[in-house]
C-alpha cells in the first residue's frame, strides 16, 4: 500500500471546504487493512493481485471479472470483521464505530458531490462521476459497497442502488 498515494485520496474523500464531513484517515486505513487481510484469507495469490486493466472504459465497472469478485469477497470479508467488533464490551467496538463513521462519511462526501456539486453531470451521468480508473484501491464506488457491508442501513443501501442506477443508466 502506497502511503502518499492514500493520503492523496483521502484529501479528495474529505474537503472541509466544500462542506464534506470529515473522514478520519485512521479508519479508512483499518478498514483497507482489514480488506487487504481478507485478500490473504481467501487465499487470493499475489500473482494474481493485480489484473490487467479492462480494455474498454466501460468495463471498468459493469463487466463482473474474477478481479471485482476478488476485491469485493475482501471488503465483505473486512465488513464482517468491523461488524463483529461492533458489540458493546468488546474491545474492538470503539475502533468498529469509528470505522463505520469514516465510511458513511464517505458515502456521504460522494453523494453530496454528485447531487449537489455536479449536478448537471450527474444528470447527464458524465462517466468522470460514475467510473473509477481501472481497480484503483481505494475507489469511491467500493466505498459505498463497504458502507453498505458495514452498515447494512436503508440509507447506505439507497445510497449505493442509487449510485448504480445512474451508473448503469437506470437512473
Amino acid at each position: 500500500m502506497s502511503v502518499p498515494a492514500m493520503q492523496a485520496w483521502l484529501v479528495g474523500a474529505s474537503d472541509a471546504a466544500k462542506n464534506d464531513m470529515a473522514v478520519d484517515g485512521v479508519s479508512i486505513l483499518v478498514f483497507t487493512l482489514l480488506h487487504e487481510l481478507g485478500h490473504i484469507a481467501h487465499g487470493d495469490h499475489a500473482d494474481s493481485a493485480f489484473a490487467p486493466y479492462p480494455t474498454r472504459a466501460i468495463d471498468a465497472n459493469l463487466v463482473p471479472t474474477a478481479e471485482k469478485t476478488r476485491e469485493f469477497a475482501a471488503d465483505a470479508w473486512a465488513a464482517e470483521r468491523i461488524k463483529q467488533a461492533f458489540t458493546p464490551g468488546h474491545r474492538g467496538f470503539f475502533a468498529s464505530l469509528n470505522v463505520q463513521m469514516g465510511l458513511t462519511a464517505v458515502g456521504w462526501n460522494l453523494a453530496r458531490r454528485g447531487l449537489i456539486e455536479n449536478f448537471g453531470a450527474t444528470v447527464l451521468r458524465d462517466p468522470r462521476l460514475l467510473f473509477d480508473a481501472g481497480y484503483s484501491h481505494p475507489n469511491f464506488a467500493r466505498m459505498l459497497v463497504a458502507n453498505e457491508l458495514v452498515s447494512d442501513s436503508p440509507a447506505a443501501k439507497a445510497l449505493r442502488n442509487e449510485f448504480e442506477k445512474m451508473r448503469e443508466g437506470r437512473g
